[in-house]
């Protein structure tokens, strides 16, 4: 790492600052991500569960306790809809976010680019002022 010319940061600083950006960024939303993905699953789980138990009774249950079981099944259909919403939501939020942090590294691209042909053309007024110079201070 360390100070490249003109003391800005050299490619290593970038890297690192970058990385910690996107760290920053991807942890929260990865989480909320994570989380809505880990509630998928468990409702999904809970779905199968009902599944089985209703396989498992056959007829033996009452019209009641059958009408019951359903209204718990489309509860948790409907909660399981929910939380893919919020799956997708956090899934958008994510690639948003990482389309940002793209669109900084390539403007930070952009400026490095423009210093250094600065650079460049720096260091070719100075070799030229030195030649003329030379020139000047040799022939007199």
């Amino acid at each position: 790492g360390g100070k490249g010319f003109g003391g800005l940061p050299s490619d290593d600083a970038d890297v690192d600052a970058l990385s910690a950006v996107e760290e920053l960024m991807s942890g929260e939303r990865g989480a909320k991500l994570d989380k809505a993905m880990r509630e998928v699953q468990s409702l999904r789980d809970r779905l199968d569960a009902m599944e089985r138990d209703a396989a498992e009774a056959g007829s033996s249950k009452s019209q009641l306790e059958e009408a019951e079981r359903q209204r718990q099944r489309e509860e948790a259909l409907l909660e399981l809809q929910q939380r893919l919403a919020d799956v997708d939501r956090a899934q958008e939020n994510l690639q948003s976010e990482k389309a940002k942090i793209e669109g900084l590294v390539g403007l930070l691209d952009e400026e490095k680019e423009k210093f250094k042909q600065q650079r460049l053309i720096v260091i070719a007024i100075a070799f030229a002022l030195v030649v003329v110079l030379n020139k000047i201070f040799l022939h007199q």
